[in-house]
């Protein structure tokens, strides 16, 4: 509760007066942590779980993960990665992702893409995660052939995947394959999502497409400012 309303003080408070916590209770000031920006702190936390003999979960280690992505600290990030290995944790489709998005949040480019290629079981969050990474390396032309490997195996693209493409087009200065995209996210009926109807504006607006950035804003049964500015 004292996390989520930004009291991280309270919250370690809390944490501190329980006489054994458990892996719960770990979780819960490693949450109130990541919400309230002390990401390093969540990760310093861990080591002190650690010494205490607790021992983590899955959600543990998606938490710290996500931390260390956020801070960039990649050295933490490899000594995580090892403790999963190690630990007797199942290595699940979740922690896969996660350490695709820390490594490449991290710049090991290289390091996601192994970890992508050994995962014997992928969801659209993997993929999608694996797109996300080389856009964020700015390896555009690699995004968009990952779309093509998702056709060949009949994998299907979230609405967020599809903003991730829409930047790897504008990225690429490709407009033809920005239209394909946004074709490709009406036969999905992705398009009243407003994330995304912001993504396929702002995408029009770069190429100067100013008549069908037109049509999608007066398609959109929701704006925000976002969408305004876009369309300005």
């Amino acid at each position: 509760m004292y996390g989520k309303c930004g009291r991280v003080g309270d919250a370690l408070a809390v944490f501190h007066g329980i006489h054994a916590p458990n892996v719960f209770s770990w979780n819960n000031i490693l949450t109130a942590f990541s919400r309230n920006g002390a990401e390093q702190r969540a990760i310093e936390f861990l080591s002190r779980m650690q010494q205490l003999g607790d021992r983590p979960d899955r959600i543990t280690f998606l938490l710290v993960l996500d931390c260390c992505a956020s801070c960039k600290d990649g050295t933490r990030g490899k000594q995580f990665h090892c403790l999963i290995e190690e630990s007797s944790e199942d290595y699940h489709v979740s922690l896969k992702n996660a350490l695709i998005h820390m490594y490449s949040s991290c710049g090991f480019l290289g390091r996601a893409k192994e970890i992508f290629d050994g995962c014997g079981e992928r969801d659209v969050v993997t993929w999608s995660s694996m797109i996300a990474a080389y856009c964020e390396n700015r390896h555009y032309d690699r995004a968009m052939k990952m779309l093509q490997g998702m056709d060949l195996l009949g994998e299907k693209p979230s609405f967020v995947t599809h903003i991730t493409l829409l930047d790897a087009c504008a990225g690429l200065g490709q407009y033809e394959k920005g239209v394909m995209i946004h074709r490709r996210i009406l036969e999905a009926g992705h398009e009243m999502e407003l994330n995304l109807a912001n993504a396929v504006l702002s995408m029009y607006g770069r190429f100067g497409d100013v008549a069908r950035a037109k049509e999608v804003f007066d398609r959109m049964s929701e704006r925000n400012l976002v969408s305004w500015n876009a369309m300005i």
